[in-house]
């Protein structure tokens, strides 16, 4: 069984509402319950569009899981169009290990990094496999390795213009180490396209606060709780639904203990 989750954010995203429970992928990756739409790669669309971890890390038995996508790239190894999606869905079962794992032990850095050659092999088998790009972020962002996570989100906002969710993790990173100006400069692009995007509203409140601008800050950050009241809720709860840099978290904690 996996426990069914769903991120809201990410169909809000898409445009659309999160159906009845129950509704699965196609494929291999049917084992998922998802929000109700996905990518060519069968997995939650939700992982791509805000790579709010929704889905994965709630599997109860990840071997099984496992145990399917190790038979799905035994069993199509040829098909070149085909080839890139196993290894991307076998590098998110890694990444679930990851998690469950205490911080800083060999099991979640094995796990980190048999993400990251799976995903080496779907990006050298389709250099054009903008998932494995976007999850490559997520796997480096995690190991805190952020100028080559920021490098990974930016080629997968590249490859998908669309996904508004990817430019706007590049963001993020881009403040992480340091470039507050293309930061800014990026988040606000992806507000002009997706002037709804609460956790971009949220993202751009704090960087404009730690650059000073408090004024717009709060402007914002009252946008983007209007449009998602979980945005405003407790760390835990912020931390559990955005996947963002230290640097980031370091912010929501001071701008809620000036506010």
């Amino acid at each position: 069984m996996i426990k069914q989750s769903f991120c809201r954010i990410g169909m809000e995203q898409l445009g659309q509402r999160t159906p009845a429970a129950g509704t699965s992928t196609r494929g291999i990756a049917g084992l998922y319950t998802c929000s109700g739409a996905c990518l060519r790669t069968g997995v939650c669309v939700c992982l791509f569009v805000c790579g709010h971890v929704c889905v994965y890390p709630a599997i109860i038995n990840c071997d099984i899981l496992m145990t399917y996508y190790n038979k799905s790239i035994a069993l199509f190894p040829c098909k070149k169009s085909q080839a890139p999606v196993p290894y991307v869905n076998r590098a998110l079962a890694h990444e679930s290990i990851a998690l469950q794992a205490p911080p800083d032990t060999p099991t979640r850095q094995h796990a980190l990094q048999a993400a990251l050659d799976d995903l080496a092999i779907a990006i050298q088998l389709d250099p054009k496999e903008f998932t494995a790009f976007f999850n490559r972020g997520n796997v480096l962002l995690r190991m805190g390795d952020f100028t080559a996570a920021s490098s990974s989100y930016t080629q997968a906002a590249d490859l998908a213009p669309g996904i508004a969710g990817y430019r706007l993790r590049a963001g993020t990173l881009y403040y992480q180490i340091g470039d507050t100006a293309r930061a800014l400069s990026t988040v606000r692009g992806v507000l002009r396209r997706n002037p709804r995007y609460a956790e971009a509203h949220l993202v751009l409140a704090l960087i404009l606060w730690e650059d000073g601008q408090r004024t717009a800050a709060e402007e914002e950050y009252a946008v983007a709780t209007s449009l998602d009241d979980e945005l405003g809720a407790g760390m835990d709860v912020v931390r559990r639904v955005t996947l963002w840099p230290p640097k980031l978290y370091d912010a929501l904690s001071r701008f809620r203990a000036f506010v």
